[in-house]
């Protein structure tokens, strides 16, 4: 399943993300992830190696946080409102990366994640499941989260 191409997105632009955006990408999350992680955000805005924001139309579209982790980089948290803007995220995350190893926790409801990684060499690495007792924060878009920041974190 081909995603499409960056360039085809004409619309979306692709820039470093910045502090001053960290209220605009906490609306953007909340309801694509279900519950609010702006302290979470806040914090790995702080220690990023990288940060990316996905403007259609001059809105949030998309954005990415990559951080250092003991194998290269950890994409995440990675969420985009559909598969193209995805793509250009992660397309310049890749070039950004350069050499170093990516990392990205893939959500299991977004089985199209899960294959746009797979097209691109990526493979399944041992994992935790995620278990909950009591009743769970909000449903949120799970379709549109490409990466989740860590097991611990969501």
């Amino acid at each position: 399943m081909a995603l499409p191409a960056a360039t085809a997105l004409g619309d979306v632009a692709v820039a470093e993300s910045a502090p001053s955006l960290l209220d605009e990408l906490a609306g953007f999350d909340t309801p694509r992830f279900g519950e609010s992680r702006a302290a979470l955000l806040r914090a790995y805005h702080r220690t990023r190696r990288f940060g990316l924001v996905a403007r259609r139309r001059g809105r949030i579209a998309g954005y990415l946080i990559a951080r250092d982790n003991v194998d290269g980089l950890q994409v995440g948290p990675f969420v985009a409102e559909e598969a193209g803007i995805a793509r250009a995220l992660f397309d310049e995350a890749r070039r950004r990366a350069g050499a170093a190893s990516l990392t990205v926790g893939v959500p299991a409801p977004n089985a199209e994640a899960a294959a746009f990684y797979a097209e691109l060499g990526f493979a399944p690495r041992a994992s935790c499941q995620r278990m909950v007792r009591g009743t769970p924060g909000g449903e949120g878009r799970p379709g549109e989260v490409w990466g989740i920041a860590s097991g611990a974190a969501g």
